[in-house]
Order: structure tokens, then sequence, then C-alpha cells
């Protein structure tokens, strides 16, 4: 069970620790604010406004207490930067959903246990030239995203990301083996 202490101390670790460690290591230029701000900018933002461009991420900054222009927000929207949020997105995942390996005895005869979900989020119009969603009335960018829990395990292979427009049958995770009596 994860208590408010330990979530915190997660999170903590995930905004102080780990975004700019995985920025340094991406090469991820930090002239304007650094990467826990810069991090923290578009989760919150995007939280807050899941559509919001540079303009509004740049006027949610001052509620951070960050003060920056919005081309200097835009000066982030690059692949460089879409990479380091996936890597942060990995951490947060492997500190938060992964849990303890289910201990029945049921599933203690197979050599592994595996669940796999594949969801599909709508994105800003703007991104349809990096993600196309599927067209039509729904959004024309998205993206999906696909993961694989290890039950006995307890550990989460992914999320991988592809277009919205992807079948998960092309997933990353169907390239992955399994054990056989799995």
């Amino acid at each position: 069970m994860i208590t408010i202490p330990r979530l915190r101390g997660q999170l903590q670790q995930l905004f102080e620790g780990d975004a700019p460690c995985l920025a340094q290591q991406m090469g991820l230029r930090q002239r304007v604010f650094g990467a826990t701000r810069l991090a923290l900018l578009f989760v919150l933002g995007w939280l807050q406004h899941p559509e919001a461009g540079p303009s509004a991420l740049a006027r949610f900054a001052g509620k951070l207490g960050i003060s920056t222009s919005k081309q200097a927000v835009q000066e982030h929207f690059t692949m460089q930067t879409a990479n380091w949020l996936l890597a942060l997105l990995r951490q947060a995942v492997e500190y938060l959903v992964c849990a303890q390996a289910v201990n029945l005895p049921l599933l203690q005869r197979f050599r592994g246990v595996f669940v796999e979900d594949g969801s599909t989020s709508s994105l800003p119009a703007v991104l349809q030239t990096v993600w196309r969603g599927c067209g039509g009335s729904s959004s024309p960018a998205s993206l999906k995203l696909t993961v694989r829990w290890d039950l006995l395990g307890g550990q989460l292979a992914g999320p991988y990301v592809q277009e919205g427009r992807a079948h998960e049958s092309s997933s990353p995770l169907q390239k992955q083996l399994m054990p056989t009596g799995s």
C-alpha cells in the first residue's frame, strides 16, 4: 500500500533527482530553467490543461514561480524533450505502479502470468505530424501506450509509445518473448 509520505518521497526523487539526471544523460538543454522546473511545468501544466500550448504553459509557469516566455517553452517542444519525458514517465511507473508479486497458489504453477493493456490518449492537433491519430471524428493526433505487467514478479514492462492509429499487435511488447509455460 502506498502511503502519503512514501508517495511524497517518490515524487520528490522523481522530480528533483531523476529528472535532472535523465536530462543530463539525454543532453537536454537547461538554459532558461532546470530539469526539475521543466518537468513540473509540463506535468502539472498539462495535468491542469491537457491541450495547453506554449503560451498557456508560459502563463501557467507563473503559478509555479517560474518566469519564462512562450518562446522559451516552445524551444523545448522537441523530440529530445519528448524522449526525456518518456524516460521520466517510465521511471514514475517503476516507482508508483510496480507492485509486490501476486502470491496465489493457482498462479504459482505457471512460469509467468502477464497482463497486457493498450490505451490511446488524444493529443493537441498540432502534434498530428508526430503522433498521427485515427482520424475521422476522433483526434487527428493521439498516442497509444502499451504495458505488460508480470503478476508473478511484480514488474511492469513499458509503457511503450506508438502513434494512436497503430494496432496493439504492432506494439514492441509483441517482439518480447514470454517464458514457455506462461
